[in-house]
């Protein structure tokens, strides 16, 4: 399978907005056959980039959308693809020009050095709602900040907090929810940090520890807070540990904060259990304290979104 960096957005401009999407990845067959129907206009920049340009639509249930692209191929293998789509192609934020120049940049090259201080690639995150919780247009830009902000000095608060392989306040949306996320890894360990923050949740209610429904896997600990904040919190042990394709068995906790206006943020920690780890006595890697995780979860956001 081919390595694939991928990134989705809505692309504000003027008052317009479009659904966007960019994706990086070696071209498996270099640069195609120039076919009428596949391509409007097809340009070669002075380094050898050709770049396909495509305006076109497709309907569904008599609901068109439109879509603008282009397909860059740098002289180094790599192809790059940059596409917008709405309903109206007259109110697109950005032009073809727009598009084809984006694709052509040479900093998108697989070989181009990565920047000085650039943080890793950041794993998938999602958030996890309960309760409906709108969409990503909901998210504001400021609360985004805010929360982003108050994460950090939360973590900054910690006594000896272990090193990240990101900042904490790296909030960023999910993608499908009026939530945000963020993961990262304790450098050079096996241990992960992900941080959700989400609004419109009902609080928890204590789970009935003999209800069929929670027959697998631990059990929440419920515990309400003097400003009526709910606070979840759940443990892993090797015997009810998730095992990933490797083999390897996943330990978790977490730490889930509901307040009575909805918002919830959730700290997890995970840590993997190499699986070449047969004999007894197993010394089992910890992931990161309840101490961390509620100081996390009890960062001052103060609503969302």
């Amino acid at each position: 399978m081919q390595p694939l960096t991928s990134a989705t957005g809505q692309v504000v401009r003027d008052g317009s907005s479009a659904y966007a999407s960019i994706s990086v990845t070696p071209s498996e067959t270099g640069v195609p056959d120039c076919v009428a129907g596949d391509l409007d206009v097809r340009t070669t920049g002075p380094d050898g980039t050709v770049v396909d340009i495509l305006d076109t639509w497709y309907e569904v249930s008599g609901t068109r959308t439109y879509t603008r692209s282009a397909s860059a191929y740098h002289p180094d293998g790599t192809r790059v693809h940059v596409s917008l789509s709405g309903p109206d192609p007259n109110t697109l934020p950005l032009e073809t020009t727009d598009v084809a120049n984006i694709a052509a940049l040479p900093e998108l090259a697989l070989t181009a050095p990565v920047p000085p201080g650039t943080p890793a690639p950041r794993q998938d995150c999602s958030v996890y709602a309960a309760s409906p919780a709108g969409t990503v247009d909901d998210i504001r830009e400021d609360s985004l900040d805010a929360a982003n902000a108050a994460l950090t000095a939360a973590w900054e608060s910690i006594p000896n907090a272990p090193r990240l392989s990101r900042p904490i306040g790296s909030l960023v949306p999910d993608g499908f929810s009026a939530g945000a996320c963020t993961d990262a890894d304790v450098v050079d360990t096996r241990i992960g940090l992900s941080v959700s923050v989400i609004g419109g949740q009902v609080l928890p209610s204590p789970v009935d520890p003999y209800d069929p429904a929670t027959a697998y896997g631990p059990l929440p600990v419920t515990r309400t807070l003097p400003d009526g904040s709910v606070v979840q919190i759940e443990d892993s042990t090797i015997v009810d540990g998730l095992v990933s394709e490797d083999g390897a068995t996943r330990l978790a906790r977490s730490v889930s904060l509901t307040r009575p206006n909805g918002l919830q943020i959730t700290a997890r920690s995970t840590a993997d259990v190499d699986p070449g780890l047969r004999t007894a006595p197993l010394a089992l890697p910890e992931p990161l304290g309840f101490d961390i995780l509620e100081t996390l979860a009890q960062a001052p956001i103060a609503e969302w979104p």
